[in-house]
C-alpha cells in the first residue's frame, strides 16, 4: 500500500511536487502559499464567506490549520517554512498571509494594514511560529515530519549560462534562523541539498528563488524516498553531478564561477578544471575513486586507472616546478589547461608571443614550433566589443582591456582618497585607470598590433562624475562615494565632446597608427525571449534618442580618422540569453560572430573598404528560420526585418530555408 503524504509550504514544497519528487506516494492533501506565521494564530481572525475566499485561503484567513491538520491525516507531513518572508496582513491584532496577486476585495481594501515582515525582528514571530510547530506535533510525532529547507542561491541558470542574482539574499537568514527552531522544536529529519545547487529559469518563465535546476530534483526524489523509508542518506553533494554540471555550463562558464561546482582548494578538482571537457567527460569514474581515495591507496584501484593518475601526477609536478620537461612533456600531450605552465611558457617564450600564449597553442609555443597566433588586439569600451572576444576565442587574443572607459577629459587628473579603491578589484582598477589619466602607459606599456573600440560608454545610463571628471559604470560603487550620476551630452555640449572625441582619436593613432576598428553602437526595441520569440523591449523613443547620439558621435570619430566601422549592429536583437544578463546593448551571440569575422578580414586582408554594414547571407537565413521554428508568425518577422533580403527569406518555408541556407554556406 502507497504511504499517504501530508505537503504542507511554499513554491519549493509546491516545485518538488511539480517534479514528481512524491510520484509514488499517495497525496492526501498539498497546503502551499500560506505564512507559518499566520497559519500560527489561535484565535481566529473572523468567519470569512466560502464565497469570498477559494478554499486554499480560507483555512488562512479562519484561521483553521488544527482543523485542515485533522482533517487530511497522513503517514508522514512533508513542510516547508519558505513563505515565512512573504508580507503579512494584520487584522485586529492578529495576522493573515497578504496575497500579492488577489483581486479579492478583502485584500485590496486592506492594503494599509500589510506589514513586511523582513523588516521586522526574528523575535516579533517566535511564538506565532511555535504555535505553528505545536500545532504540527499534536497530529505528527518528530519521525514522521520531514523539513525541505529553502535556501536564495546567489545564481542562477539560464539556457546554460550562468548568472548573479541581484538581491534578497537577506532571505536566508530568516530561513536559517526558523528551520533551526522548528528542526530543534520538532526533532524532525531535514532536507537541504538546494544549498548545493543554483536557481534555474525555466525556457518562457520568470526566474524564481525557488525553482532550481532539474539535477536537484532528480537527486531529491531518490534522497526523499529514503528518508521517507526512514532510511539515512548521504548529505555531502553529488560528486558525479557536480562533475556533470560543471561540463553542462563550461562553454559559457566564467573563470570566477567555477567553484560553484568544484573548489579550488582541492588538488583533485584542480585538475578538474585544467582538463579538456572532454577528457573530464570519458574519465568522471576516475575523478571520483580519486576524489575518494587520493593516491595513498591508488595500488588498490583498477588498472584503467594507472595512465590516469600518472598524469594526475604529472600535473601536481606541474603546478609546483613547471621547469620539469617530462611532466610538462605529458601535460602538454594530454592537452592540459595548468596556469603556472602557462606563465612559465609566457615568461620564457619570445617577447613577441607575451600575452599572447593561449590554452590552444602554448604547447606549440614551448616547443617552438611554427604556429599560426591569434590575433592580439586591444579593447577598450564596454560589452558592445567585448562580447565579440568571448565569441571567437580561437581567432583572436585580448591584449589590452580597458573596461567602460570613458573617453572625454583624457588630460584631466582627479584628486581623490587613495582608501575608496580596492586595488585587489578589476572594476575599480579601471576605474582608477580614467580618474588618474592612466590609460596612456597603460596601453603604451606593452600595445597590441591593432585596437577595438565602441563608443557606447558616452550615452550610458550610468555615466559618473568626480570633480568633473567623466567615468563609466562606476555603479553601486560610485554612489556609496558621491560620484554624481549623469548624461555625457547632458553635462557637456556636443562642441565639447566633439573636441575631446578627436583629442581621444589622436592617442589611439600615436599607438596604433590606422589600425583602429569602431564598432557601431545600438540600443535595441525588440528582443528574442528565451523560447525565441520576438517580441517588444525598452522604450522606442528613449532608445531613439540614444542611438542618435551616439551614431552622431561615431561620426565625429569616423570622420575625423577614417577608421574602420563594422556597422552591423542595427540588424540584430537584445537577447534574454545573453552573455551577462538582459539589456538592450546585449545582442544574439552570432551579432558577434559576424562582427568576429568582419575584424579578422580587415586585419588580415586590409581592406581598402572602410564601412562595414554587411553580414554574410547564410547568417541571415539562420536567424530567420531559427525565429520561423520558434513559432513567430511572418507578419512579426515583417515587422523586424527590414531589407529585401530578410523579407525574401521570411516568405520561404522552413524546409526551403534550409536548402537555401545549405546554397549560401557553399558559396
Amino acid at each position: 500500500m502507497k504511504k499517504k503524504l501530508l505537503l504542507v509550504g511554499g513554491t519549493v514544497l509546491n516545485q518538488h511536487f511539480k517534479e514528481g519528487c512524491f510520484d509514488k506516494y499517495n497525496i492526501v492533501e498539498s497546503y502551499f502559499g500560506m505564512s507559518p506565521f499566520s497559519l500560527g494564530e489561535s484565535p481566529r481572525i473572523g468567519n470569512v464567506s466560502k464565497l469570498s475566499l477559494n478554499l486554499k485561503l480560507r483555512y488562512d484567513v479562519n484561521n483553521d490549520f488544527p482543523g485542515f491538520l485533522n482533517k487530511n491525516k497522513a503517514d508522514v507531513i512533508i513542510v516547508d517554512i519558505q513563505k515565512i518572508v512573504d508580507d503579512l496582513l494584520q487584522i485586529n491584532g492578529h495576522y493573515c498571509t497578504w496575497q500579492d496577486k488577489s483581486k479579492d476585495e478583502f485584500y485590496t481594501s486592506r492594503s494599509d494594514n500589510r506589514i513586511c515582515v523582513t523588516d521586522m525582528k526574528f523575535a516579533d514571530f517566535y511564538n506565532l511560529f511555535d504555535s505553528y510547530t505545536d500545532m504540527i506535533l499534536k497530529c505528527y510525532n518528530s519521525k514522521n515530519i520531514v523539513l525541505i529547507t529553502s535556501c536564495v542561491p546567489m545564481y542562477f541558470a539560464v539556457d546554460y549560462r550562468v548568472r548573479k542574482h541581484k538581491n534578497r539574499f537577506i532571505y536566508n537568514g530568516w530561513y536559517k534562523h526558523f528551520e533551526e527552531r522548528f528542526v530543534s522544536r520538532t526533532g524532525c529529519t531535514f532536507y537541504d541539498k538546494s544549498k548545493y545547487y543554483i536557481n534555474e529559469k525555466r525556457p518562457g518563465e520568470k526566474t524564481r528563488f525557488a525553482v532550481f535546476e532539474q539535477d536537484y530534483y532528480t537527486e531529491a526524489k531518490r534522497h526523499l524516498e529514503l528518508i521517507i523509508k526512514k532510511k539515512k542518506y548521504d548529505r555531502e553533494p553529488d560528486y558525479a553531478i557536480s562533475i556533470k554540471r560543471y561540463i553542462r555550463y563550461l562553454p559559457t562558464l566564467d573563470t570566477k564561477y567555477r567553484d560553484l561546482f568544484l573548489s579550488k582548494d582541492d588538488s583533485v578538482d584542480r585538475f578538474l578544471m585544467a582538463c579538456p571537457a572532454d577528457f573530464v567527460q570519458d574519465n568522471i569514474q576516475n575523478f571520483i575513486k580519486l576524489k575518494k581515495n587520493g593516491l595513498k591507496h591508488h595500488l588498490f584501484l583498477s588498472k584503467d586507472i594507472y595512465k590516469y593518475i600518472y598524469i594526475y601526477h604529472a600535473f601536481l609536478h606541474a603546478e609546483n616546478d613547471p621547469a620539469h620537461a617530462e611532466d610538462i612533456d605529458l601535460i602538454f600531450k594530454n592537452n592540459l589547461q595548468v596556469p603556472s605552465v602557462l606563465n612559465y611558457v609566457r615568461e620564457h617564450c619570445d617577447l613577441r608571443f607575451k600575452k599572447q600564449a593561449t590554452y590552444n597553442n602554448y604547447a606549440d609555443l614551448y616547443y617552438g614550433k611554427p604556429v599560426e597566433l591569434p590575433l592580439a588586439i586591444d579593447n577598450i569600451g564596454c560589452c558592445i566589443s567585448r562580447f565579440i572576444f568571448n565569441h571567437a576565442e580561437k581567432d583572436f587574443c585580448v591584449n589590452n582591456y580597458a573596461f567602460h572607459y570613458m573617453p572625454l577629459m583624457m588630460d584631466l587628473k582627479v584628486d581623490y582618497s587613495p582608501e575608496i579603491f580596492d586595488e585587489s578589484n578589476w572594476e575599480h582598477r579601471m576605474i582608477k585607470l580614467q580618474l588618474d589619466c592612466g590609460i596612456n602607459d597603460y596601453l603604451k606599456k606593452n600595445p597590441a598590433d591593432w585596437v577595438v573600440i565602441d563608443l557606447y560608454p558616452l550615452v550610458e545610463l550610468t555615466a559618473y562624475m568626480c570633480n568633473g571628471k567623466p567615468i563609466g559604470m562606476a555603479g553601486h560603487f560610485g554612489r556609496s562615494v558621491g560620484f554624481q550620476n549623469t548624461h555625457m551630452n547632458e553635462y557637456y555640449d556636443d562642441e565639447t565632446i566633439a573636441s575631446e572625441l578627436k583629442k581621444y582619436a589622436d592617442f589611439l593613432k600615436s599607438i596604433y597608427g590606422n589600425n583602429i576598428i569602431l564598432i557601431a553602437s545600438r540600443q535595441q526595441t525588440m528582443m528574442i525571449s528565451d523560447t525565441d520569440k520576438l517580441v517588444p523591449y525598452s522604450n522606442p523613443e528613449v532608445n531613439d534618442k540614444t542611438n542618435s547620439d551616439v551614431r552622431k558621435y561615431e561620426k565625429i570619430f569616423t570622420d575625423y580618422t577614417d577608421c574602420y566601422y563594422v556597422d552591423i549592429v542595427q540588424d540584430f536583437f537584445s537577447d534574454e540569453r545573453s552573455q551577462t544578463n538582459l539589456s538592450p546593448v546585449h545582442f544574439e551571440p552570432i551579432c558577434y560572430t559576424e562582427e568576429a569575422k568582419i575584424i579578422k578580414r580587415i586585419i588580415t586582408t586590409l581592406p581598402e573598404q572602410k564601412h562595414f554594414t554587411e553580414y554574410e547571407p547564410a547568417a541571415h537565413a539562420e536567424r530567420i528560420l531559427r525565429l520561423k521554428k520558434a513559432n513567430n508568425t511572418n507578419n512579426v518577422l515583417m515587422s523586424a526585418f527590414h531589407s529585401e533580403f530578410d523579407r525574401e527569406l521570411i516568405n520561404m518555408s522552413k524546409s526551403q530555408l534550409e536548402k537555401r541556407i545549405a546554397e549560401l554556406s557553399n558559396k
